[in-house]
């Protein structure tokens, strides 16, 4: 009886942790849709990407978008919409071949999650949990350090989700942006 009870409790605890992390900390690697991968709509599915009236917007301290190799980056990506609370984010620097290129460094408000796409593992910046909590619009901010060799053209992919607070999944509105 004692074994049963232990049992079914432990059991309960480990259900209990694996639902808890997902629940609680939505930021998802591998949903920013650069190649190989969808972008926040395959769950916040009640509208197509890029439907509604607010944004996406990458920006970075690189002058014309030209970098230097192993010189690290200031990287800000916005997702707006009016009348919104609480924003996410999904944000990926490709090579080419579909492999990473340089080192993301997560600032306030995000982290870095991976994805193995296409025989790549994939480095994100992802939000944290309410780490996109602010009125109409939210700024990301981290830092990108470039490939230490010249690897050619990189093309940074974002996904930012405009959320309405509500706990699930839908009604959401997801943008996307590319910058090479």
């Amino acid at each position: 009886m004692k074994k049963k009870i232990v049992l079914l409790l432990s059991s309960a605890f480990l259900v209990f942790t694996f639902f808890a992390g997902i629940l609680t900390d939505n930021g998802k690697a591998g949903t920013t849709g650069s190649p190989g991968e969808k972008n926040c709509t395959q769950c916040h599915d009640s509208f197509g990407a890029n439907t509604g009236t607010g944004s996406v917007t990458i920006t970075s301290n690189m002058t014309n978008w030209e970098y230097v190799p192993g010189q690290t980056y200031q990287v800000s990506v916005t997702v707006a919409q009016s009348n919104v609370s609480l924003f996410g984010l999904g944000f990926e620097a490709l090579q080419s071949s579909g492999a990473n290129a340089g080192t993301l460094t997560p600032g306030t408000g995000t982290q870095i999650k991976n994805a193995l796409v296409g025989g790549n593992q994939r480095a994100n910046i992802v939000h944290t949990l309410n780490g996109g909590a602010s009125a109409n619009t939210h700024t990301f901010s981290f830092t990108w350090t470039a490939p230490s060799t010249n690897v050619g053209a990189i093309t940074f992919y974002a996904a930012g989700n405009a959320t309405n607070n509500n706990g699930s999944d839908t009604g959401d509105r997801v943008y996307t942006a590319t910058q090479v």
